[in-house]
């Protein structure tokens, strides 16, 4: 299982298991993407200590199945090992 932050995309992720991989992209299989989503109040939302009160946050999740990445879009990407296996992360 690994975890992938897309470079063209800010707060976006992918999950899924690794099919292969070469130079030039990433196969997954048993995908999905994750986005955060921010909606605020043109005005208030931008003020630093009341834009909490008139902002929204929620993330969605999308099931995808199987597809591939460019490698060049990939900006972190986390390998998720078994359950006692620390997290090992490789930054491209």
């Amino acid at each position: 299982m690994v975890v992938i932050r897309d470079s063209t995309k800010e707060g976006s992720q992918v999950t899924g298991e690794v099919v292969g991989f070469d130079t030039i992209q990433l196969r997954l299989t048993n995908a999905m993407t994750t986005n955060e989503v921010v909606e605020k109040t043109p005005i208030l939302g931008d003020i630093p200590w009341i834009n909490r009160w008139f902002r929204r946050t929620c993330i969605e999740a999308v099931g995808i199945g199987d597809m591939s990445i460019p490698m060049a879009d990939i900006s972190d990407l986390r390998v998720l090992g078994t359950k006692t296996a620390h997290p090992c992360v490789v930054r491209a």
